[in-house]
């Protein structure tokens, strides 16, 4: 749009200008008035982001051929709404201004809530999930982790610190599944976990010595799994059913503990195995 008549100015020189935000422009300058002085101290980015803007520069190089102070409209950068806006915007009362500064301090206050809020039920939901599915990485967390996740609030925890507790059991449950997924498979492990009722016998076993686990390994009593391996004991004990390469992990695993395990399920899984 053209240069507008606003504020008195009259727009006596034109040239072309370079600006790295908005390219080859054609620029119109005016002498300042009052006016306009009095709306860009109130105004100045609404003016800016309409194409008004006060100046102060040598153009002698664009054909002005003068230092030259004063206002200067970029034609094509805006258009007539966002003049309105600026013009609308610079004719406020002091008093208009400060109930839309209050506004504006109140909806960000409702969006900084608003966004706590959502951050905290995504903490309880991540740790409602936990609990669900591999409540045995939450270690010492899972009695609080328990709390949270049957109350649906974080029951006076703060966000954060839940966040990170949902975090640590993450990366429990990560590096234990890696674990298992790079465990060597040997090949008498394999050939034992491919015999008959022995891949259900590994699970039953991995899930009566986690059933022994009810202190998860802070207890030296000889029962349950030990501190490095109740993660893995618990994440086997867990599944629904153990495909070859878990059976051979927990073959691997358990033997260790066959004197825990019952004797008809240990017979089974290590008879005729080296002790």
């Amino acid at each position: 749009m053209p240069a507008p008549d606003v504020y008195g100015l009259l727009w006596t020189h034109t040239g072309t200008l370079r600006s790295a935000s908005a390219g080859t422009v054609t620029a119109h300058f005016a002498e300042p008035t009052p006016a306009f002085e009095a709306a860009v101290a109130v105004a100045r980015e609404a003016l800016v982001r309409a194409g008004l803007h006060m100046t102060s520069g040598d153009y002698s190089r664009h054909g002005l051929g003068r230092v030259w102070r004063g206002a200067m409209y970029w034609e094509g950068v805006a258009d007539s709404s966002a003049l309105a806006e600026a013009l609308a915007e610079a004719a406020l009362t002091p008093a208009q201004r400060q109930a839309r500064a209050d506004e504006a301090e109140a909806r960000e206050e409702e969006e900084w809530q608003a966004f706590h809020a959502r951050r905290a039920r995504g903490a309880v939901e991540d740790i409602q999930r936990i609990v669900r599915d591999y409540p045995w990485a939450l270690a010492k967390d899972r009695a609080a982790a328990e709390h949270i996740a049957a109350a649906g609030d974080l029951r006076g925890m703060g966000t954060e610190a839940a966040l990170e507790m949902a975090r640590r059991a993450y990366r429990v449950q990560g590096s234990t599944r890696r674990r298992l997924e790079e465990w060597p498979m040997g090949a008498a492990q394999v050939e034992r976990a491919a015999l008959p009722g022995v891949a259900a016998a590994a699970h039953e076993a991995c899930r009566y010595i986690t059933s022994l686990d009810a202190d998860r390994a802070s207890v030296r009593n000889r029962k349950g799994w030990s501190p490095s391996t109740t993660y893995a004991g618990h994440l086997l004990a867990g599944m629904e059913t153990l495909r070859e390469r878990e059976t051979v992990y927990a073959l691997d695993l358990l033997h260790q503990y066959r004197r825990q395990i019952p004797p008809a399920l240990a017979a089974l899984l290590f008879a005729g195995a080296a002790v």
